[in-house]
């Protein structure tokens, strides 16, 4: 009598299913790039600014010292001569006073590439001022070297996860910033965002299965979670994204494009927390299914409890991530206030410091709901309930059905 065939995880419909989640957001992108735009970059001549690449003709009447903040800061003025290499007012040459700051140290020589900010008004007349050093060639050599390091330890799944990363910012850039930008609900925005990278790097990593469907429902309902504990706790401490630290720069944008500003925290916790919330459920599902596969006689109870204690595992980790990426991005204001003496009781009723409290804690127990929320799912759709055992195939639990 021959055993039951068992088959390995299949990529069924890999290719074809993940073109046409590409081929979605291509199209996506394609109505979206087709509204017209509302320009909102208004320079210091009163017209729309530009940012473009320049060369350093001459350097002239320099008044240069050392900040009294920082030795090797330099602070001052040189007058400068540049021709504009691109944009419109390319070939154009403009002298003009470069302003060195603390902030801003940027000591120009001849022949020197910088970018420019450039507005001109109808009449002709244009106003340049330094914006900073031409840095793209140099971002782009740390890209390439970042997708070739994956692509010599990851092996295909490393250019499988370049290729996702590359579809996210695509997403994120082309699809999610125009619609809210433009007026859509950042709610409804971010929602899409998150159905669009989930859908599109599981399928890309783990085919059209079961497998990526786990990945998918564990995922959105993870971040859903975040969301909806944001939203909670932002009402009852009455939060939103007035209190934002560019809320009035944004206010300037949406009198032209009705942007939904008291939205933003519930989506900006909803992309903060996606990426934590994805590690840990494809951690729990692909484990869970490895169970499964090596033994699909497992009971639902038994491979419930292997995916919680490896939930449970990750979610240390995970919720160190998230709270450890919110401390990164106020790192300079809490050395401010450190510095500064501030009260705790000034401190804990701080808005920043709310808003970004809330963040992180609901993105964190996003991440713990997440657990079960995966286990669950994973085990309802690799062991179906039946009638009997015995009258069901082995074949009928393959994972990549």
């Amino acid at each position: 009598m021959k055993s039951p065939k068992t088959l390995k995880p299949g990529n069924s419909g890999h290719f074809p299913a993940t073109l046409l989640v590409f081929g979605i957001v291509g199209l996506l992108a394609i109505i979206i790039a087709a509204q017209e735009d509302k320009p909102v970059r208004i320079g210091m001549t009163g017209a729309e600014i530009h940012y473009e690449t320049g060369i350093v003709l001459s350097v002239s009447d320099e008044k240069l010292e050392s900040s009294t903040y920082e030795n090797t800061l330099i602070v001052g003025t040189q007058q400068l001569t540049v021709r504009i290499l691109s944009g419109a007012q390319r070939g154009r040459t403009a002298s003009f006073t470069h302003f060195l700051s603390p902030s801003s140290s940027i000591i120009a020589e001849k022949g020197q590439r910088l970018v420019l900010a450039v507005d001109v008004l109808d009449n002709g007349k244009m106003g340049v001022r330094v914006y900073s050093l031409y840095r793209e060639p140099l971002l782009y050599l740390m890209a390439v070297l970042f997708f070739l390091a994956l692509a010599l330890v990851g092996g295909k799944k490393g250019i499988l996860s370049g290729i996702g990363l590359l579809y996210t910012f695509f997403c994120i850039l082309l699809v999610f910033l125009p619609l809210v930008t433009r007026g859509v609900s950042p709610i409804l925005a971010s929602l899409l965002l998150v159905l669009l990278v989930t859908g599109g790097c599981f399928i890309l990593l783990t085919g059209f299965t079961r497998k990526s469907l786990c990945c998918l429902i564990g995922t959105t309902g993870g971040v859903l979670l975040s969301g909806l504990i944001q939203a909670g706790f932002s009402h009852w401490v009455k939060v939103s994204g007035y209190q934002a630290e560019e809320a009035e720069s944004l206010l300037l944008i949406s009198q032209t494009n009705g942007l939904k500003i008291r939205e933003l925290l519930f989506a900006a916790i909803i992309i903060a927390s996606l990426g934590a919330v994805m590690d840990t459920a494809i951690s729990i599902v692909s484990a869970m299914h490895e169970l499964h596969h090596h033994n699909p006689f497992l009971t639902s109870g038994d491979l419930f409890k292997s995916g919680m204690n490896i939930g449970k595992d990750t979610i240390g980790t995970m919720s160190n991530t998230l709270i450890l990426a919110f401390t990164g991005t106020m790192l300079n204001l809490m050395l401010l206030l450190h510095a500064a003496s501030i009260e705790y009781m000034q401190l804990i009723h701080m808005d920043t410091i709310v808003i970004e409290v809330v963040q992180a804690l609901s993105g964190a127990i996003g991440i713990v709901l997440t657990v079960p929320l995966t286990a669950f799912v994973t085990v309802r759709l690799l062991k179906p309930k039946r009638k009997s055992l015995h009258s069901t195939p082995v074949h009928s639990y393959e994972i990549g059905a």
